[in-house]
């Protein structure tokens, strides 16, 4: 909705855009925040400060709307799902660097594999190369694709990664 002059017309920005922070939660987030949860036991702490500062954009949205400041509280629903769509991309990122980290760690104990490894090192740069050009290139473009692309991306060096043995839960 361009104008959101009304209580109406925000109103119905606000559902239409918690309906698509909805999707991207069961579609990325719960996928790549587990992934990171359960291989790596551990919280990441700038995702969950783009979480927070996204939730005041939300709350901001309510205040400036009881007031009539339409304007205002559209911004601030702008931004509510920017920091959401942020927050999606850095969990990606961190998830690549994780596991590329993993397996720097393996191949300084020398427990594993060599040629397994370094498969799995290249499949997972290539893969997180492949994903950040292609946000590079769509840069202004729907997000929602961006995110799409790094998890086929995450999701191809999972499986190459399982597929080794090396990487057990």
């Amino acid at each position: 909705m361009q104008g959101s002059n009304t209580s109406g017309d925000i109103n119905t920005e606000v559902l239409e855009t918690l309906r698509e922070v909805s999707e991207l939660y069961f579609e990325h987030y719960t996928f790549v925040y587990n992934t990171i949860i359960s291989y790596f036991f551990e919280k990441p702490v700038k995702p969950l400060i783009e979480l927070e500062a996204g939730f005041s954009h939300l709350m901001s949205v309510f205040y400036w709307n009881k007031k009539g400041e339409f304007k205002k509280s559209k911004k601030n629903l702008d931004r509510f799902k920017a920091h959401i769509e942020r927050l999606l991309l850095d969990l990606y990122k961190l998830c690549f660097l994780k596991f590329s980290e993993k397996v720097i760690k393996l191949l300084e104990s020398s427990e594993a594999d060599l040629p397994e490894l370094l498969k799995v090192n290249s499949t997972i740069s290539d893969n997180f190369w492949e994903a950040r050009n292609y946000e590079l290139q769509n840069m202004g473009a729907e997000k929602k694709e961006v995110l799409k692309e790094y998890k086929k991306r995450l999701e191809n060096s999972l499986e190459t990664f399982r597929q080794t043995g090396l990487l057990k839960k």
